[in-house]
């Protein structure tokens, strides 16, 4: 999900998920400390996040990312990290609906107030599925505001950016409509499919298969 490995396509200029949009909202004062990027699985959350992220490293912000599966990190001890220095600094969760552990009342109550005293930006960037929002949350409404990911008008272009870098040989064996209909319209699925296909196509087997085995 590099720029470098694969290009990212952005929304038009002026859409609120636009990558800086967000960043201009989060450095924007008085505004709500985070934004939440919602939607289902596959549209883009945390692509949108890693974008938000090099634009705010870019622009001389501190970035930290706390992503699900490594050592749990508790909010007294994200505090104390942020803390320690006074570089404006983005807080990143991914999937912040399986950081379960993590107590948004410290970083509410403790960090920015903490933050604010030490005349230190601080924002926060999420995303999450909507099945977080099954259940009320105040300290997480009271953080943040939600930009919902809508594809729409794009996903074929982002296919299409997946095919080209991830599938070349493929689509020269099978052609783009071809490889196009095998990659369906969700872009992440369709980046496992591209990958698929190219080996495939690299073995030399790619012709041999039906669009159900792929």
């Amino acid at each position: 999900l590099k720029q470098d490995s694969l290009p990212f396509i952005e929304p038009a200029a002026d859409s609120p998920q636009h990558p800086q949009r967000i960043l201009d909202r989060l450095e924007s004062p008085g505004s709500t400390p985070g934004i939440l990027l919602t939607g289902p699985g596959g549209v883009g959350k945390t692509r949108t996040c890693l974008e938000v992220s090099r634009r705010a490293q870019d622009a001389g912000w501190r970035v930290l990312h706390i992503v699900p599966g490594e050592s749990l990190v508790v909010a007294k001890e994200l505090r104390d990290l942020v803390l320690h220095g006074r570089s404006p600094t983005l807080l990143v969760f991914d999937y912040l609906d399986q950081l379960a552990h993590l107590d948004l009342g410290v970083i509410r109550h403790h960090l920015l107030p903490g933050a604010q005293e030490r005349g230190m930006r601080v924002a926060l960037l999420a995303n999450a599925r909507p099945a977080l929002f099954r259940r009320a949350n105040h300290e997480r409404d009271a953080l943040f505001e939600r930009i919902k990911i809508d594809l729409t008008g794009i996903a074929p272009k982002i296919i299409d950016r997946i095919l080209e870098t991830l599938a070349p040989n493929a689509m020269a064996q099978i052609g783009r409509d071809q490889a196009t209909r095998f990659s369906g319209t969700r872009p992440i699925i369709a980046m496992f499919i591209a990958r698929e296909m190219e080996r495939h196509a690299n073995q030399g087997t790619l012709a041999k298969l039906s669009l159900a085995q792929v």
